[in-house]
């Protein structure tokens, strides 16, 4: 969902990337927890396989499946967070819904699709929140910071073929090679979302496709570092990998 800030509209009217892909010129802020999702993997673990236009609809599915929470109380990063900006918990009132980046006391720091004809961060409290879904993540985000420790020598890390990811980002299906196979670019690419994911530049789990989320993090990192223009399509070369390892101390860099 970090990739989608900033997105806005054509003249004000709902139209961009996001409701073209979804097929629907309307109110657009479901639209863009639908579309993170599945440009993440995450299509079953936040839209159950289906697509969410209207917000009322969405709460009620994460209700009929038993992950919906009304109020605050538990809210955490990854959550699917519902508003009702009259200050009811019903969900046949939620107006507004978005993604909880953070949490920080009483402070829900949100992304949210279609706020102000724009994705945008914002933070809300208790007195608009009607609730939260709760989505069950392949890779399942953290619920508080971890305390720090020694990260592990360079040489004890896995490896993160470079060759591997530049095929597999450069693929129609973000993967390279046969699934399960020492060959194959999932577990690279996994360690690159992870580490993305760490350093705030992803919301949604990985769950090893090099797909336009992954590119777009990537590009944000590569920005990150100082580079510009083609030298930041999002596409990992040798330097900005091996720095992602270091910085995230998740891997080495290899060729």
């Amino acid at each position: 969902m970090v990739s989608c800030l900033g997105a806005g509209e054509t003249n004000g009217n709902n139209t961009n990337y996001i409701t073209r892909w979804y097929g629907l010129n309307d109110a657009w802020c479901d639209m863009t927890i639908t579309y993170a999702a599945y440009h993440s993997g995450n299509e079953s673990a936040v839209c159950f396989g289906g697509k969410y236009a209207y917000t009322v609809a969405h709460a009620q599915a994460f209700k009929d499946r038993g992950a919906w929470h009304t109020d605050t109380a538990g809210i955490r990063r990854g959550d699917i967070v519902f508003f009702d900006w009259n200050g009811s918990n019903s969900i046949s009132a939620i107006d507004h819904v978005g993604i909880v980046e953070s949490v920080n006391g009483s402070a829900v720091h949100t992304i949210e699709g279609n706020i102000g004809n724009v994705c945008a961060r914002k933070v809300r409290y208790a007195d608009t929140i009607a609730g939260y879904g709760r989505p069950k993540y392949v890779n399942p985000t953290p619920t508080t910071p971890q305390p720090p420790t020694t990260p592990p020598p360079a040489s004890n890390l896995p490896t993160v073929r470079l060759s591997v990811v530049q095929r597999a980002a450069n693929s129609p299906t973000g993967k390279y090679g046969v699934d399960g196979t020492a060959g194959s670019s999932v577990k690279d690419t996994t360690l690159v979302q992870n580490a993305l994911i760490k350093l705030g530049l992803c919301v949604f789990p990985g769950r090893g496709e090099f797909g336009p989320l992954t590119v777009q993090g990537y590009a944000k990192w590569q920005r990150s570092l100082g580079y510009t223009g083609s030298d930041a399509d999002g596409h990992p070369g040798l330097t900005s990998l091996t720095k992602l390892g270091a910085k995230s101390g998740l891997f080495k860099a290899g060729n």
